[in-house]
């Protein structure tokens, strides 16, 4: 028979998942395995390090030459019988030196490669391109030209000129952007306290605005082109009726010349593109902005030796202004560069993306019906290259502009972008909107899981002249859906302007797929229908981060981007049970490619999830048919998944291209400027009033720069940020709504500035390693201690919690009674103190320990929350976010006030008492999961003070729930219930730094719902849960994408090994 040899200590196994668990427990054996992979990897790198003399660092290195007849180019072992043993007995005794990275950069070799809680490497390996980006000189930017010219005016002693003084200087500012129209201003203006209290130079709104008008202008100015319109309908007169329209513009050339030379964005800009990779033979790419993309290195070839390429980015989106009556729209057009980085380009208060047009919106009466809608299209384009006339010599010929890093480059701005949403789409790529805007599929095709040829700019052109020269229509263009019209595009240097079509996450994801038609489709697949689906939004278990639907989603008439978003989270766990398996799979299957899509950063792995996550639902959506929900999928919402990973590949993350951008920035650029106008020639109003807006923005970075004002914080506003939690809005579920009115109620809440906080630290380990450390000490309460603790990348790093405790006196029986304790907590209590480290401790201390008892009268300070700091998950955020951890009494109704139920957090624990449990993989240390377990806080607090010194964090009381297992096959969650012993609750007392973060749990609802479950008690009357991995984007990487790479590895390590005979 078959067996698994060992190759370091060369005893059989029967089986693979033996050999694996053999070699994790016998240190001997993993240890040497450890140090063979450590040895492969060092030789790989080593075999390709050239001498210093000759290297040439601007080759990247999967392009050098790499000797082909070279043993140490045999790749690393994919499992364990693929190690010989002699590649354990014959280790090197020395080190090769290390390689170099893909440009300069060196690596350690003693070190283990960093990764954060996401799996990104800290410290990825770069290969820059190596002309890109040169300067040709230097040069004063921005603010220093500003300086410069200020002082020579006169205005060198006073920076607040041309106001008085910084209180002069920001109630202009408020006034302007407060949105308030002129003649508001003028009344505040002339108010008699506002002149004799406040004593302001300017008196009233003309010289107000003098003032601001004297404020320093960009270099892009606004001007008007009249175009006049001939149609083909005749007047009273027998006249062909004209229209004169007005197109709003600005030179984009001179914008990109005000974006680059900003200091402002000097931390978040790049001239060249800078690839990422895992490994050094630059085979598993990163991809999150532009630069680390493909399309930028790509088009870099084809551009003179040191061009700096500038990614135009545009968007463009109709609107509408007037909000009860009248048809008043506007059509901004916005304009970005890829240098700047996606969080910059997406907040609204970095002005990153400018307003560079507004298109002319007219109905075009002067024409019959028939030419109308030809005409309009004609209309667009026309006004779109009248737009971008100046990038056609620019991006050919290149601009020199003087950048904000004091350096003067040959500048290429190259259209490399277009955010869109569909019909915009088509309208841009000249073709109708039942085809797609960028792959030649046939209508009735759209619907299958196929790569069809794309669109190629040239032919397309070709056909359109054609078309235009002959006035007819082929039957080729017919069958592509190409109109005849001559396109703005056709002579922009280096564009393709359907690969320029981004992924469309609001439009195409959240409201097209999801909204419109999974949630329409799955419903109709549940028994009871709309009414059940209903019951189970309603009877959903509460969550801060998650909207409770008190009358479920069937009677929502407003729908934005939150509600969308807030139904994903939960509405795979609602269907559940109630629908068939392959809905369920196939709804799961939606789920996963709209998380996927929404990653920041993208390893590989993550890009072939979400390829196949599309073709799972593709292979899944047959039930649809089959249960007479749908004819067919030939649509373009469905069609369009199929391009975003080439997107991705081509352009940066999908998340940089949101059209969730462009409609936030609709409420700066067009509704507060329709606002403050007078509804007469309001384009022209708003032009004025945007410029002016633009004039403060700039005069408040300069002063920022010139350091007398303080810099904005770092945390400013994302136009579309919803990585974890609910923007915009607050939680209305009673009990999450009642434990914050609880917190509000009395005692300083956490996160506020009712009180003073304490901070903690964890320890800040970044690598997914299992080895114990001596963590960074941390303040709590005035007392330094240190923190040693075995640690994992998700784990947080610290927390805050008010510093006067709510309930300072409260004893150990209320605790018992009123926060559902039970008669277990002292006991626990006990059971954890005696538990803990008293190597600090004196004898005596310690000797008293053998008789310690918490009595019941016992005061003890209770807190009603406590926020962790979880750390940055680049796929999520480039932040590091805190997660809330709650445990709030009701509150009884008081009057008018309605009364609050009780919220209990549920949290993942780092559950001591499983460490060691069920390691069957050499690579359990990887596991994000690894010794966690789904517990419900019941109070959260301090032992009394005679305790006080043998804890260092607050405590918290919890009731377990049973481990994490194995998933569900079609819900992809795991299941857990309420952990027991004789039919007795399980519960401990444990300290904080062992909660890794707060988690949701869906009830299983089965097949039909259980009408006396309602949100308040359905976490007591449920008997089995399943742990949420949608609720926050940063639980999808955690609890699914991280899981499943650990599972990928996992069974490549036990599958591939070598068999030996017996």
């Amino acid at each position: 028979m078959d067996s698994f040899r060992c190759p370091s200590c060369l005893c059989s196994l029967p089986t693979e998942q033996g050999l694996a668990s053999h070699i994790e427990q016998k240190a001997a054996c993993r240890a040497a395995f450890d140090k063979h992979l450590e040895e492969k990897a060092r030789e790989l790198l080593a075999a390709l390090r050239v001498e210093e003399a000759g290297i040439n660092e601007d080759v990247p290195l999967a392009k050098r030459h790499r000797p082909t007849d070279s043993p140490l180019l045999e790749p690393l072992p994919n499992s364990l019988a693929d190690l010989e043993p002699d590649d354990f007995l014959q280790l090197p005794s020395e080190h090769e030196p290390h390689s170099k990275r893909a440009r300069v950069e060196d690596v350690p070799e003693d070190e283990e490669e960093e990764i954060e809680a996401g799996g990104i490497p800290l410290d990825p390996f770069v290969r820059r391109h190596p002309t890109a980006g040169a300067t040709y000189g230097k040069c004063f930017n921005l603010f220093e030209t500003l300086h410069r010219d200020r002082v020579k005016e006169g205005f060198g002693k006073n920076p607040w000129a041309p106001f008085e003084d910084e209180d002069e200087w920001k109630l202009a500012k408020f006034l302007l952007m407060s949105g308030m129209n002129q003649g508001d201003i003028d009344d505040y203006l002339k108010l008699n306290i506002t002149r004799t209290r406040t004593s302001v130079s300017y008196k009233n709104k003309l010289s107000f605005f003098e003032k601001i008008d004297q404020l320093p202008r960009g270099g892009a100015e606004w001007e008007c082109e009249m175009w006049e319109v001939e149609g083909d309908m005749l007047d009273a007169n027998g006249n062909k009726e004209k229209e004169v329209l007005e197109l709003w513009r600005r030179d984009p050339v001179e914008c990109i010349k005000d974006l680059v030379s900003n200091p402002a964005f000097n931390d978040c800009i790049e001239y060249a593109p800078k690839r990422l990779f895992e490994d050094a033979f630059a085979e598993k790419p990163l991809i999150s902005e532009m630069w680390t993309a493909s399309w930028w290195e790509d088009i870099q070839e084809v551009l003179p030796e040191g061009a700096t390429v500038a990614p135009v980015i545009l968007a463009s989106d109709k609107t509408q202004l007037s909000t009860f009556s009248g048809d008043k729209s506007a059509w901004p057009v916005y304009l970005s560069i890829g240098n700047i980085a996606k969080a910059t380009r997406r907040s609204p208060s970095a002005r990153a993306m400018v307003l560079v047009g507004y298109l002319p919106v007219t109905k075009l009466e002067c024409f019959s019906e028939n030419k109308r809608s030809q005409m309009r299209y004609q209309l667009f384009h026309d006004c779109m290259r009248s737009l971008l006339e100046p990038l056609i010599k620019a991006g050919t010929e290149g601009v020199d502009m003087e950048c904000g890093d004091g350096f003067i480059r040959k500048v290429f701005p190259i259209l490399a972008a277009y955010i869109a949403d569909h019909p915009e789409q088509c309208l841009i790529a000249c073709c109708q909107e039942n085809h797609c805007p960028q792959c030649l599929v046939e209508p009735k095709k759209r619907g299958e899981p196929t790569e069809f040829e794309r669109r190629e700019p040239s032919s397309t052109l070709d056909k359109i002249q054609a078309a235009l020269a002959t006035d007819s229509l082929p039957a080729e263009m017919k069958a592509e859906g190409v109109r005849p019209v001559m396109p703005f595009w056709a002579d922009l240097p280096h564009c393709d302007i359907f690969s320029c079509l981004t992924p469309d996450i609001l439009h195409q994801l959240h409201k097209g797929m999801f909204k419109d038609h999974t949630v329409k489709w799955a419903t109709a697949c549940v028994s009871g229908d709309e009414k059940e689906v209903d019951q189970r939004f309603r009877t959903m278990s509460p969550h801060g981060d998650l909207r409770y639907f008190k009358k479920g989603i069937s009677l929502i008439s407003q729908w934005t981007g939150n509600e969308y978003k807030n139904m994903e989270k939960i509405f795979l766990g609602v269907i559940a049970g109630a629908a068939d398996e392959r809905v369920v799979v196939a709804v799961r299957a939606i789920l996963d490619f709209i998380y996927y899509a929404h990653f920041e950063i993208h390893t590989s792995e993550s890009l072939a999830n979400l390829e196949a996550a599309w073709r799972t639902f593709h292979r899944s959506k047959q039930v649809f048919i089959d249960l007479g929900v749908r004819d067919n999928f030939d649509f373009a919402k469905l069609h369009s998944l199929g391009h975003y990973l080439r997107a991705i590949l081509r352009l940066g993350s999908a998340d940089g291209y949101n059209t969730e951008g462009p409609e936030r920035l609709h409420i700066d650029f067009a509704k507060l400027g329709y606002r403050a106008s007078n509804r007469k020639e309001f384009i022209r109003q708003m032009a004025r009033w945007l410029d002016r807006r633009e004039a403060v923005g700039r005069f408040e970075a300069y002063l920022e720069w010139l350091k007398v004002l303080p810099a904005r914080s770092d945390e400013s506003e994302d136009a579309f940020a919803d990585a974890d939690g609910v923007e915009g809005q607050e939680d209305t579920s009673p009990a999450v709504q009642g434990s914050r009115r609880a917190c509000e109620t009395s005692g300083p809440a956490i996160g506020t500035d009712d009180g003073e906080q304490v901070s903690g630290s964890f320890a800040s380990h970044t690598r997914l390693s299992r080895d114990s450390r001596l963590a960074p000490t941390s303040k709590t309460q005035g007392r330094t201690v240190s923190l040693e603790r075995e640690t994992l990348a998700i784990r947080p790093t610290g927390y805050t919690i008010a510093k006067q405790p709510p309930f300072p006196r409260t004893s150990a029986s209320q605790i018992a009674t009123s926060y559902g304790a039970g008669r277990d907590f002292l006991y626990t209590l006990e059971t954890y103190l005696r538990s803990v480290d008293t190597s600090h401790l004196t004898r005596s201390e310690v000797r008293a320990l053998g008789n310690l008892a918490v009595r019941d009268d016992a005061e003890m300070a209770v807190y009603k929350q406590v926020k962790l700091h979880l750390p940055k998950m680049s796929q999520v955020s480039q932040k590091a976010t805190t997660d809330t951890i709650r445990a709030v009494l009701d509150v009884p109704a008081q009057g008018l006030h309605a009364g609050t139920p009780a919220h209990f957090s549920t949290v993942l624990v780092v559950d001591k008492s499983q460490r060691g449990v069920g390691r069957d993989s050499i690579r359990h240390k990887d596991n994000p999961i690894s010794d966690l377990r789904v517990a419900q806080i019941r109070v959260i607090f301090r032992p009394p003070t005679e305790f006080a010194g043998l804890v260092k964090h607050p405590l918290a009381f919890v009731q377990w729930f049973t481990p994490l297992r194995a998933r569900d096959a079609s819900v992809g969650m795991y299941s857990v219930a309420r952990s027991t012993t004789v039919q007795v609750q399980q519960s401990s007392v444990i300290s904080i730094d062992q909660i890794v973060r707060t988690c949701h749990l869906i009830p299983v609802f089965g097949r039909q719902l259980d009408r006396t479950w309602s949100p308040t008690n359905v976490l007591e009357r449920c008997p089995r849960f399943y742990l949420n991995p949608y609720l926050r984007h940063s639980d999808f990487v955690l609890l699914r994408f991280l899981l499943d790479r650990w599972l990928a590895q996992k069974a490549r390590l036990l599958t591939t090994g070598s068999r030996c005979s017996s």
